[in-house]
């Protein structure tokens, strides 16, 4: 970043701000947290449990949304018809939440089925998940739907070997409500059929002006925050991660993404935990069609916090290791 903000014309942007900020907001919060963890200040279950807490929130005050048509904390002026916003700007930030939260909580269900628990307990769970899968729904935002899609088809495929008979038929029985629910609803039909139209909502002219831009400035970029002085001025984002990379740092800095991406793909698969990998690819995903890799403030935070629960593998691995040696 500081390289590409230094070998172009920056002053009509808020790039070093940009810059500084996100090393502020996302890096010095990261070693933040792994130094307090490796400490014992904390366990990562409680922060887990706030996390959890406050989507729950969220998807709540969603709800209240789409009875009331306005939120409950800041009275943001929506509907499920305009697509559900909760407390946030947008309904893609919104869904992006949601979405999150619903496959973590289902992948957390999933890997804790075969424990005993009341009645009651599991009746909860069905709430929590129909609250989730309902405001995912309703925040009519495709990108997260094409996310969980991806991350679905990725567990199937991880887990082929395991399935069985039951697997299925929960799965079909599953999918045939969700389809029920799309057919009968107008409003997720017409999104849902935009999709399969292949109806971008501009993005695809979007990415044809940044790839235009990009192929002037390849070695190192425009600069952050340069998408609005050249750019297309009605759009005011790339919408897509890997071409914001490229237009504002370059092939030089989609290099660093890169070999960022490799290393945490790398102690995912040392973790052994898959459901790592399936929240890694939705993030991956919906970063392609939503969200600012540089100043989008939800999305970015709470990738900071998921590279916590990635790395912090590594200071658990070391922490075993010292014991192991004094031991």
């Amino acid at each position: 970043m500081t390289i590409s903000n230094s070998l172009n014309d920056i002053s009509q942007t808020d790039a070093w701000e940009i810059e500084l900020m996100f090393i502020i907001r996302y890096g010095f919060i990261f070693i933040i947290l792994i130094y307090f963890y490796s400490k014992d200040f904390f366990e990562k279950r409680i922060l887990l449990f706030f996390i959890f807490i406050s989507v729950m929130i969220q998807s709540l005050d969603g709800i209240y949304q789409s009875i009331y048509g306005y939120d409950f904390f800041k009275h943001t002026i929506s509907d499920y018809k305009g697509g559900l916003t909760g407390a946030v700007f947008h309904r893609n930030v919104f869904g992006f939440l949601m979405g999150l939260s619903l496959l973590v909580f289902v992948l957390y269900v999933v890997k804790n089925l075969y424990k005993k628990r009341e009645i009651s307990i599991n009746l909860i769970f069905v709430m929590i998940f129909c609250l989730f899968l309902y405001s995912t729904m309703f925040s009519f935002s495709r990108a997260v739907w094409v996310a969980l899609a991806a991350s679905s088809i990725i567990y199937i495929i991880m887990n082929l070997k395991y399935l069985k008979i039951k697997h299925l038929i929960y799965s079909s029985i599953f999918i045939t409500l969700m389809v029920l629910i799309f057919v009968n609803n107008d409003l997720l039909f017409s999104r849902f059929n935009s999709l399969l139209e292949g109806n971008s909502s501009h993005r695809f002219q979007i990415w044809s002006k940044g790839l235009e831009l990009i192929s002037e400035k390849p070695i190192f970029g425009w600069g952050i925050d340069t998408w609005h002085l050249y750019g297309l001025k009605e759009h005011t984002a790339l919408h897509n991660s890997i071409l914001e990379i490229l237009m504002y740092t370059g092939v030089a800095g989609l290099l660093s993404f890169i070999i960022l991406v490799m290393m945490t793909l790398k102690t995912i698969i040392m973790s052994k935990n898959r459901d790592l990998l399936l929240v890694f690819i939705y993030f991956f995903v919906d970063s392609l069609f939503d969200h600012s890799i540089f100043e989008s403030k939800i999305f970015l935070t709470f990738l900071t916090i998921f590279m916590f629960y990635i790395y912090v593998y590594r200071v658990e691995k070391n922490q075993n290791e010292c014991n192991s040696y004094f031991l």
